[in-house]
């Protein structure tokens, strides 16, 4: 045993002199004199390092070459094209005493970039693209085939002015491993903090987050990607992922296809932006999710790439904890395009409440698409603070029948000359806010609407021991400039009661008295406001 320890110990020691040695060596000026040539070579430009060392542990195996505040300038001398923290490359320890270096492996830690399309279409690299270039490199014999990559902390950009597109990937953590055959086959495992993107002037992504898992085939000599298993996830729902991206050095296509299905269609819940997680954390849910879709086309031409998607939950159930009644019997059947939006039917029940509807939106990707809707429910409104929080509104009870059916139809381009058609009741209602002593009652209301005329047949409530009722017409109420009003009002109020709807103190201020006003409000809508 003593025997084998002092073996052990002897081949430690010599390990640690050779590191030893290989760092006195290999000092900062030395490495700097034997990379950087090549470096430089490989990019066309002076690229500045703070300093160079030799590592040991963190590519073991292998010995690895540190980089130190690395960067690349840009078109000017003020201008960084790239950066990072720390450049860590795993090197065959004998390459460095030739005239080749081979590298196994490469971690970036907080790097740095942004690609940019200038307005003439030029890009910020074009430098790395000329020919001149790619000669000088290809006469050197120069070629490196890196089977693993790492990235921690990547801040990257896209800016394409001709597009005005602007779109942003932060806090990218990325490890890529790859296989070099006649085609390179690639493993990816990735996590993004947040997308963030945006379209002339239009957001469409603010701090998304993103986890990609994916294997793939590349063929750099054909630029095609062919995806063929892996996992994409957005906010944490997860998308079977396949499919292709080819001719990124022009104008990169994509043709790709998820898909997604699960027996809890909660998982729906995991797209609701971030600030509303702490309300939706503790839902319980069930029931039958599908998703499924493609997008096809060039990324940054004028037209936008095709896409058609759909979703499908059956039996949907959602219930809050603290509250004792759920809404269940959730359906839903949807698809979209660049073409059209459809909710082909929508239906959920709480309790003896129902909720059902479709519709549809043309051009949703323009600002003149026609759309169409279609909506009916019956909803007594004692229940429901059983299955929603109406606390967070101030209200302290709320009770009633109410029932809506409506329809209609038109275009967003010209909203006034929208068609639609609803019918509203509520019966016996009560609305009591949390601090105000006493509650409205007796809500009743009875009203008929289309684009051409309002009819209230009545409308009533009573509030302690006072009285308020109103009915008549509203003649063309999607025209602000024809708006016409005939309306009947009856009010009784006892003064001495508007301390319990608004905080007066007796001591500063007493009323008395019956306060009764009848009215009739006959003219054009805007002149009679005026005029109020």
């Amino acid at each position: 045993m003593k025997t084998f320890l002092r073996i052990a110990g002897g081949i430690l020691a010599f390990l640690l002199l050779i590191i030893l040695g290989l760092n006195i060596y290999f000092t900062d000026a030395r490495l700097q004199k034997t990379v950087m040539p090549y470096v430089n070579e490989a990019v066309g430009r002076d690229v500045q390092v703070e300093s160079m060392s030799l590592t040991f542990f963190s590519t073991f195996p292998q010995p690895g070459l540190s980089i130190s505040k690395m960067s690349i300038p840009g078109e000017t001398a003020d201008d960084t094209l790239m950066s990072l923290d720390e450049l860590v490359a795993g090197v065959k320890l004998f390459s460095l005493f030739g005239d080749e270096i081979s590298i196994n492996e490469i971690i970036l830690d907080n790097p740095r970039f942004t690609y940019k399309i200038y307005p003439d279409s030029t890009t910020n690299v074009d430098f790395l693209l000329d020919p001149e270039a790619e000669e000088d490199t290809a006469a050197a014999g120069y070629a490196v085939n890196i089977p693993y990559f790492e990235v921690i902390n990547g801040q990257f950009g896209y800016v394409d002015e001709t597009s005005a597109t602007d779109i942003k990937l932060q806090d990218l953590n990325a490890t890529i491993s790859l296989r070099y055959a006649d085609l390179i086959e690639s493993s990816i495992d990735m996590e993004l903090g947040g997308l963030y993107a945006t379209v002339e002037n239009t957001a469409y992504a603010g701090g998304l987050p993103l986890s990609l898992s994916q294997k793939s085939t590349i063929n750099l000599e054909e630029e095609t990607v062919n995806l063929s298993s892996g996992t994409f996830s957005i906010r944490g729902l997860a998308l079977d992922l396949s499919g292709s991206v080819s001719n990124w050095s022009s104008s990169t296509a994509i043709d790709l296809s998820f898909s997604t299905s699960s027996d809890n269609f909660g998982e729906l819940l995991r797209l609701v932006p971030a600030e509303y997680h702490e309300e939706i954390q503790d839902l319980e849910t069930r029931g039958s999710l599908a998703m499924e879709g493609n997008i096809k086309g060039t990324l940054g031409s004028e037209e936008l790439p095709r896409f058609n998607a759909s979703i499908k939950v059956d039996n949907g159930y959602v219930k809050n904890p603290d509250l004792p009644q759920a809404i269940e019997n959730i359906r839903l059947n949807a698809k979209a395009s660049n073409e059209m939006i459809t909710v082909e039917n929508l239906n959920a029940n709480a309790g003896n409440n129902a909720l059902s509807g479709s519709g549809s939106l043309e051009k949703p990707l323009e600002d003149n698409g026609a759309f169409s809707f279609n909506i009916k429910s019956d909803i007594d409104l004692s229940t429901i603070s059983s299955f929603y929080d109406i606390g967070q509104f101030e209200i302290e009870e709320i009770s009633g029948q109410m029932n809506l059916d409506a329809t209609g139809q038109g275009n967003r381009a010209k909203p006034e000359a929208a068609r639609f058609n609803a019918d509203f009741q509520l019966a016996n209602g009560t609305l009591k806010y949390r601090d105000v002593p006493k509650a409205i009652q007796d809500i009743n209301i009875n009203a008929k609407a289309d684009q051409d005329l309002i009819t209230i047949s009545n409308l009533n409530l009573a509030a302690a021991p006072n009285t308020f009722s109103m009915k008549g017409t509203i003649r063309k109420p999607l025209q602000e400039a024809n708006r016409t009003i005939n309306l009947d009002t009856n009010l009784r109020f006892d003064l001495a009661s508007l301390k319990d709807f608004y905080p007066i103190s007796e001591d500063t201020l007493e009323m008395n008295g019956i306060l009764t006003a009848q009215a009739t409000l006959d003219g054009r809508a805007d002149q009679i406001e005026r005029s109020v």
